[in-house]
């Protein structure tokens, strides 16, 4: 079991904090090919490094892209963002030609 540490957007830390979110969308390159079910994330949240959350990987779904995978994953457990926004929060951080060369996962969360 390894442990991989990740860091978060405020608000969606917020969101894994209160349990409403359950799954965290990567791409799937070099760091994110080392993460295996049953490893231990440890969520830094992105404006205050002190504030961190430990979960554990139950299940990792795989897709070319950011859109077929959220096609996979129910809203409630992405915080019930909408597919529209959690893409268009994706498209911020993570650009296209990246997305199609690595590939994407969800980490589903316990």
């Amino acid at each position: 079991m390894n442990v991989h540490t990740m860091r978060v957007q405020p608000n969606y830390f917020a969101l894994l904090r209160s349990g409403n979110k359950r799954v965290e969308l990567r791409l799937f390159d070099e760091k994110r090919r080392r993460i295996s079910v049953g490893d231990k994330l440890r969520f830094i949240c992105q404006t205050n490094p002190e504030e961190t959350l430990p979960a554990t990987v139950s299940e990792i779904l795989h897709s070319g892209n950011f859109s077929d995978l959220l096609n996979q994953v129910p809203p409630s457990l992405l915080g019930s963002i909408s597919k529209e926004h959690q893409l268009s929060d994706l498209r911020n951080f993570y650009n296209t030609p990246d997305e199609h060369k690595y590939g994407v996962i969800a980490l589903v969360l316990k």
